[in-house]
């Protein structure tokens, strides 16, 4: 492809109504992508068949444009990005299905993020007796108690 015609499929794709935005920015920072990433996750899980050791953690895509829900993160290499959290086979990688943090909600600060993060990322595979595996920041005791309810 000429660098001219990707210039001109750039300026014109658009994935996002411009005119609905500003009422769904109220409720969803992702606004602009949402359609695009809700998209994205069916199609994920349309096209694969996990098997029984799906792996729960976060990925930092570095990014340093504006939005309104870039992360900064000093303990990673690229310090500035967009969080999300991948559901993703064990034995190869593949994602299953992500989530985006896009931050504090106009609630305010959510508690146990990361338990309401595994519950939503494994609620498809709900009673399928699959090992999930997690690391320490999801970890807790009522969320152990809760998947183990779940079989």
């Amino acid at each position: 492809m000429g660098i001219n015609r990707f210039w001109n499929i750039v300026r014109l794709i658009r994935f996002d109504d411009a005119n609905t935005r500003a009422q769904r920015m109220e409720r969803d920072k992702a606004a602009p992508i949402r359609d695009l990433w809700t998209m994205f996750n069916s199609n994920l899980a349309k096209y694969y068949k996990p098997t029984e050791h799906p792996t729960i953690d976060e990925q930092l895509f570095a990014y340093r444009g504006r939005t309104k829900f870039t992360q900064y993160i000093p303990s990673k290499p690229a310090k500035y990005g967009i969080k999300v959290w991948w559901i993703c086979n064990g034995e190869n990688s593949y994602p299953l299905a992500g989530q985006l943090y896009t931050g504090k909600s106009s609630a305010g600060r959510e508690k146990n993020v990361g338990e309401r993060v595994v519950k939503d990322l494994v609620a498809p595979y709900k009673g399928s007796g699959r090992n999930i595996t997690i690391d320490n920041y999801f970890t807790t005791l009522p969320l152990a108690k809760c998947l183990l309810s779940w079989d």
